[in-house]
């Protein structure tokens, strides 16, 4: 699990096959056997991303059973007991209230915190600006354009950082800039750009365009 030692945990070789099967049955989203298995080395295992493996898992199963969602909020609070500062549990716990519980305010309390804590974590920097835009103003122009910055410069080849960077300053009235990012976002590599992508780029330039 981790950084952790196999020793620290006192992982047995019975757990550790337990733990690639419960991994086996994530990719093949078969949460609820996942979840059994996580459920029982989490008897033994105290281990932070142990536990957010089990808050996914009932984040899944919360799609049919919207209750499901505290117990996911449960156990990723006690992984970040086990880890305050990781700021990607932070960064999940900010995506369950956004996504699962539909809580706005505590969502970007979570996120802000998140990026305090790593700064250069070019996936929580850009997932954070999803609550840009959201009705009322959670993330501001400001914080988005920032954040999103410095996305683009951690990771240039990413054509859906450039193309959400061209929508903030779109919405700043940086008409340059706006054509600017959607023009790196179509010079990203080849390999990054599927046909919806580039069907984005060219839908946002041709809506831009005019100013």
């Amino acid at each position: 699990m981790g950084t952790n030692k196999m020793n620290d945990l006192s992982l047995s070789l019975h757990n550790f096959n337990q733990l690639v099967l419960a991994n086996q049955l994530m990719e093949k989203r078969k949460h609820s056997e996942a979840l059994a298995i996580y459920l029982q080395l989490a008897e033994e295992i105290k281990e932070p991303r142990l536990f957010s493996q089990i808050s996914t898992c009932y984040w899944w199963l919360a799609k049919t059973d919207f209750e499901l969602n505290h117990k996911a909020l449960h156990w990723l609070q006690k992984a970040i007991e086990l880890a305050p500062d990781n700021a990607q549990l932070h960064a999940q716990l900010a995506f369950l209230y956004w996504e699962g519980m539909v809580e706005y305010e505590r969502a970007v309390e979570e996120y802000r915190l998140a990026i305090r804590l790593n700064p250069y974590n070019d996936q929580i920097l850009a997932e954070a600006c999803v609550l840009w835009g959201e009705p009322e103003e959670w993330i501001t122009l400001e914080e988005a354009m920032e954040w999103l910055s410095r996305a683009v410069q951690l990771k240039p080849n990413n054509p859906h950082y450039w193309i959400r960077l061209a929508d903030v300053y779109h919405a700043a009235h940086q008409h340059e800039k706006t054509l600017d990012a959607l023009y790196n976002a179509l010079t990203c590599p080849p390999s990054s750009l599927d046909d919806m992508t580039l069907k984005s780029i060219q839908w946002h330039y041709e809506k831009y365009i005019q100013g």
